[in-house]
């Protein structure tokens, strides 16, 4: 569903590949960059300027710079300056210590073959086996499938937002959300603010001082600071987990129902990956009011 892209700064050198690249990624698709070096974006920039075309060169720096930040992911990985090395052999080995999902280049590599991980530029389109089925998946609803599939969100993320209009204490909904919090104690240099925003609207729930006891109880295992937001007149239904790097819908929920073995279809969840409009739309729905 999420994927993370490393692309060589020689593959975004011709305005056809550029364009055919970077529209690939797009809010709702479920598609990242990997920032592979630190400054990849102004490395591209200065490939760009120093082996396009002239006259593609501008069109070429206007499509770098309108990438959206929020797709462009800090890699973490160790990445040797030394100017004996490419980027590609810098890649070869970061792969190896923590994998790209998908690695873009200009062209063949002859000490490693073409396969669904590895694209040349001028194949990428929405139709190649790597970028699809991407912008949705189905998952059980576990404390273990669920992180697993946002991770990629929750790990780069200094904002996380649940959107859970049934939230409850209890074992139910803890472990799928504490799942998802230590997916993003990955990054030790940022802190993380958390938000829960639900509703109490029937004598069957739990009473507002208890959802808050629960919630920041959760947010105490990992010494986060938590925030909860009760909507008491709000039309809420839908469930979202919404990070300053985007967001996914989620049919059922934090509702952790199931065990890992569980594998029937009434245990399990689609999530889908929100679009540019829907995402800026729950963003601004879901503030810090109350």
């Amino acid at each position: 569903m999420l994927k993370e892209f490393a692309i060589e700064p020689e593959a975004l050198a011709e305005l056809a590949d550029c364009r055919a690249i970077l529209d690939m990624f797009v809010m709702g698709r479920g598609a990242y960059i990997c920032a592979f070096p630190g400054k990849w974006q102004k490395n591209a920039f200065e490939t760009a300027k120093r082996i396009a075309r002239p006259v593609e060169l501008l069109r070429i720096l206007n499509k770098l710079e309108k990438i959206d930040k929020r797709l462009l992911l800090p890699s973490g990985r160790e990445y040797n300056s030394d100017p004996k090395l490419t980027w590609r052999d810098n890649a070869w080995r970061a792969d190896v210590q923590a994998p790209f999902d998908c690695l873009i280049l200009k062209s063949v590599d002859n000490e490693h073959a073409i396969t669904q991980k590895i694209v040349l530029a001028e194949e990428v389109a929405s139709d190649h086996p790597a970028f699809a089925a991407m912008g949705q998946t189905t998952v059980l609803r576990n404390a273990i499938e669920l992180p697993n599939s946002v991770s990629l969100l929750v790990r780069n993320a200094k904002r996380i937002k649940f959107v859970e209009p049934y939230f409850k204490n209890g074992a139910r909904f803890e472990p799928s959300i504490k799942g998802i919090l230590e997916k993003s104690l990955v990054r030790l240099d940022s802190q993380v603010s958390v938000e829960l925003h639900t509703q109490i609207e029937s004598s069957g729930r739990p009473s507002e001082a208890l959802i808050r006891e629960c919630f920041e109880n959760i947010g105490a295992t990992f010494g986060m600071d938590v925030r909860v937001c009760i909507h008491p007149f709000a039309d809420m239904h839908n469930r979202f987990l919404l990070t300053d790097r985007g967001g996914v819908m989620l049919g059922a929920g934090f509702d952790g129902k199931t065990t890992p073995n569980v594998t029937t279809m009434t245990h399990s969840d689609v999530l889908v990956v929100l679009n540019r409009t829907q995402f800026e739309e729950q963003w601004k729905l879901w503030s810090l009011t109350t």
